[in-house]
């Protein structure tokens, strides 16, 4: 749940149908005030949902994916589906995540099953732990001068476009890099949120960002949409029975790849005394 949102797709919208404010000290203002209204109504819900779509569009057939997010806050849940390629095989799997009784569960493919861990080790003690939407809008008002604000007859749209100044600021932010520190280069970055008018809660992000990184020589393209739905609708997630009684602890996972590992590195010298004797039985066969 740590994870951030980085990447997001343009939204095409029709210039006449909207009313721009400009961005000076006043806009900026009025703009964090805002963002500052539609936080507090985000935390103010028992529960919501969002949906996610991701991708890479430069690679050959495009990686795409998915991820549906069901959140409660009182008491404490998440259940969190994936779909997207394995790293390895290259197939589109699907995965699972789970919070539910101060429990973290995931699958841990070196130990090839189920883990849990604590809440606290998991970074998980209270509701004000589960707040993607409002993480992403505080980033927002600390970068408020980058934004243009319109408005539509039902929500007020946030914008955000540019790879200078504070939009590069606000897209390396985005990125999980604030301070510039992995070396990271924005060549691409275009940002979209829309609040409604009458409830002030998000509606739906849309972003598209290109990161470089020179000394490694990489470059990525990466769009995203967001929608939030479900409020005050989620009811409170709970792991199926299966899962748990196959889940094993953080320690017993951390004892048993340990173990995995000291049978792997012992496994070549056995192999090399089984060469050694291979070696040495036809001389042997020929002494006879």
């Amino acid at each position: 749940m740590k994870k951030q949102l980085i990447t997001a797709t343009v939204a095409l919208v029709s210039a006449g149908a909207l009313a721009a404010c400009n961005t000076d000290s006043n806009g900026a203002e009025e703009i964090q005030q805002l963002l500052e209204e539609s936080n507090e109504a985000m935390a103010a819900l028992d529960s919501y949902a969002m949906e996610t779509q991701a991708l890479t569009p430069e690679d050959e057939e495009g990686q795409e994916m998915s991820s549906i997010v069901q959140l409660t806050r009182d008491p404490l849940s998440f259940e969190v589906s994936q779909t997207g390629p394995n790293p390895m095989t290259g197939e589109v799997e699907e995965t699972k995540e789970y919070f539910s009784d101060g429990l973290y569960y995931t699958e841990e493919p070196t130990v090839g099953g189920w883990i849990y861990m604590d809440g606290e080790e998991a970074g998980m003690t209270g509701g004000a732990d589960l707040r993607p939407a409002e993480v992403q809008t505080e980033d927002l008002i600390e970068h408020a001068s980058s934004l243009t604000l319109e408005e539509t007859d039902e929500s007020y749209v946030f914008t955000a476009e540019g790879t200078e100044d504070e939009s590069g600021a606000l897209a390396l932010t985005l990125a999980g890099d604030p301070e510039g520190e992995t070396g990271l280069e924005v060549n691409e970055f275009s940002y979209q949120l829309q609040i409604d008018k009458e409830t002030m809660l998000q509606q739906d992000v849309e972003m598209t960002i290109g990161l470089a990184m020179q000394e490694e020589g990489m470059e990525s393209v990466q769009q995203m949409m967001t929608t939030y739905s479900q409020f005050n609708e989620v009811e409170e997630r709970t792991v199926p029975e299966e899962i748990a009684d196959e889940a094993i602890s953080m320690d017993e996972a951390i004892q048993q790849f340990e173990e995995e590992q000291a049978e792997s590195e012992e496994q070549p010298e056995v192999d090399e005394e089984e060469q050694e004797t291979d070696e040495e039985q036809p001389a042997e066969d020929q002494e006879e």
